[in-house]
Order: structure tokens, then C-alpha cells, then sequence
């Protein structure tokens, strides 16, 4: 068996599901804290999204880069242009808009005190599973910039790899402790 087996059919809203059937020596965890464990102290709040999509026909290129944030300026808060990120060269081009929304699936923590005071208690919990690292905007309940979830999955990275190595895991990281 390899050192690391991957599984992208378990969706973190329904690892409770399968929780049992999985046999691991070091679970990574990237889903919502506040689920993994059943929701025991109550939910976590969560902001959610809504995608727009669009096609236009006949438009090379609709902006000038792959991703373009429109934090106060419009309903939407970012455009996403794919064809940048994937150097396509295509007649047309696809976009996609992202909304804000309060309800749907997680995407982004809600930072105040008390959603940190309860992450808390659930980190609390977390600490107590050697065997399972929490990594991720929602895991470590975090609003994360790309860089710093890069940070965070590395960091996350060193750790597993040197506890499955056998080797005693670097110590805690700020990322890691969320």
C-alpha cells in the first residue's frame, strides 16, 4: 500500500458518511472544522457563493487577466476569466461571476470574537487527534489569501510527511494552529 492514498469522492459535507470506512494512518482534513465534529458546540458560520457563468461568442478576451476582484464596486466580487489560466486560444471566451450569498455551501469563515472563541473549542478537539491534520480555509477557520493557503498546505505537508516518515514533525507553525 502506498505511503499516501488520495480520495476526491469524499465530499467534506459528507464525511460522516463514510467516516468509519476509512482505514488511515494520517487523515487530511480540509472541510469545515465545525462538521468533522458533528457540529457538537453548534455551527460555525460560514459565507457562501454563487456562480454566474457566461459565455461570449466572438470575444477574444474580456479582461486582462485571469481573475479580477471587484471588492465594493458591483454585486459581484470577482470575475474569472479561464482562458488566461489555461493560455487557450479560443474565438470565444468564458467568464464567471462569484456572489457573495449567506447561505449555500462554506466557503469562507466569518472572522469575529465569537465565531473565534468557538473555532477555539473545536480546535481544541483537534488537537487531541494526532492522526488527523486540519488544513484549509475551513479547517483551521481562516480567511486565507492563495498565498497563505499555499503556506498552510505546506506547512500542513512537512508535518504528515515527516509523522508517516516516522520522523518527529516540525513544531507547531502559526498556520497550523489557525
Amino acid at each position: 500500500m502506498p505511503a499516501v492514498q488520495t480520495s476526491s469522492r469524499i465530499s467534506p459535507f459528507s464525511f460522516d458518511a463514510c467516516r468509519g470506512e476509512i482505514a488511515y494512518r494520517q487523515l487530511v482534513y480540509t472541510g469545515p472544522i465545525d462538521r468533522y465534529f458533528g457540529g457538537c458546540y453548534g455551527p460555525l458560520p460560514y459565507r457562501s457563493l454563487s456562480f454566474e457563468f457566461e459565455h461570449l461568442e466572438g470575444v477574444r478576451r474580456y479582461q486582462p487577466v485571469g481573475t479580477v476582484n471587484y471588492p465594493n464596486e458591483h454585486a459581484y466580487t470577482r470575475i474569472t476569466e479561464f482562458k488566461h489560466l489555461v493560455r487557450q486560444e479560443h474565438p470565444g471566451t468564458t467568464i464567471v461571476r462569484e456572489y457573495p450569498q449567506a447561505a449555500g455551501d462554506p466557503y469562507y469563515p466569518i472572522p469575529r470574537p465569537e465565531n473565534e472563541a468557538l473555532y477555539q473549542r473545536y480546535r481544541a478537539l483537534a488537537d487531541g487527534l494526532p492522526d488527523v491534520t486540519f488544513v484549509g480555509r475551513l479547517a483551521q477557520y481562516r480567511y486565507y489569501n492563495m498565498d497563505q493557503a499555499t503556506g498552510a498546505a505546506m506547512t500542513a505537508a512537512s508535518r504528515v510527511v515527516a509523522t508517516l516518515s516516522g520522523r518527529s514533525p516540525p513544531g507547531p507553525a502559526e498556520s497550523d494552529r489557525g
